[in-house]
C-alpha cells in the first residue's frame, strides 16, 4: 500500500470510534473528493493548530486572543461556584444547557490506579489554589458513577469540606448509570440543577 495513504489511514485510526475499515474509508474518500474536502479539512486544521490552546485559568478549550476564556472573563459569571469536571467536552455540554451561571475548572482526567493517573497527574493543585485563595464558596463535581469518578470525587470531597465549604454533586439518579460522554446537555443540565450536598 502507498505509504502516504498508510500514513492518513493510522492518523484517522487514532482517532477514538474510529476503526481500521472505517479510516480506510475517509482516507480514500477523501484522496478521491471532488469537492475539496481535503483542502478544507487540512485548513480546519491548520487553523485550529495555529489558534486553539486551554484557557489559564480554567483549561478549557479556547482561542490564543481569549486567554482567559470568556467564561472566566465573563462578569456576570457567579466566580463563588466552581463546577469541577474532568474535560472540555463536560463544560461544553453543560454551558448548552443554559442552567449553570458559575464557573468552570477542568481536572483533565480522574484519579485511575490502574491507568497510572494518580493526584500529582491531574489539575488538582490548580484547583485548591482557585478554592482557598479566591474564597468560593461551593464546589460542584460534574462526574458519572463509576469507580474512578468515586474516588476522585471522594478524595477532593475531604480535602475541600476542611475548609469548610460547601460540596455538592449533580443528581446521579438522572444519568441512569449512563457515562457522561453520552448523557444529553438537557439531562446534564437538570443534574446540576438538583445536585446534592455530599
Amino acid at each position: 500500500m502507498n505509504s502516504t495513504i498508510e500514513n492518513l489511514i493510522a492518523a484517522f485510526n487514532r482517532l477514538p470510534g474510529l476503526g481500521r475499515r472505517t479510516s480506510e474509508r475517509i482516507a480514500y474518500m477523501l484522496v478521491n473528493d471532488k469537492y475539496d474536502t481535503l483542502e478544507i479539512l487540512i485548513k480546519a486544521l491548520q487553523k485550529t493548530y495555529e489558534n486553539i490552546t486551554f484557557c489559564k485559568i480554567c483549561a478549557s478549550i479556547t482561542t490564543v486572543d481569549c486567554n482567559p476564556c470568556e467564561i472566566c472573563i465573563n462578569p456576570k459569571r457567579d466566580k463563588n461556584k466552581i463546577c469541577v469536571v474532568e474535560s472540555s467536552e463536560e463544560l461544553f455540554k453543560i454551558e448548552s444547557s443554559k442552567v449553570f451561571d458559575g464557573v468552570y475548572h477542568i481536572l483533565n482526567g480522574k484519579i485511575s490506579p490502574i491507568s497510572g493517573i494518580n493526584v500529582n497527574d491531574l489539575r488538582i493543585k490548580e484547583l485548591f489554589e482557585r478554592i482557598f485563595l479566591k474564597e468560593s464558596k461551593e464546589v460542584i463535581f460534574c462526574f458519572g458513577d463509576d469507580v474512578e469518578s468515586a474516588a476522585t470525587m471522594s478524595y477532593l470531597k475531604e480535602k475541600i469540606k476542611l475548609k469548610n465549604k460547601y460540596v455538592s454533586c449533580i443528581d446521579l439518579n438522572l444519568l441512569n448509570s449512563t457515562p457522561l460522554e453520552y448523557v444529553d446537555a438537557k439531562t446534564l443540565g437538570k443534574a446540576i440543577i438538583q445536585r446534592k450536598e455530599i
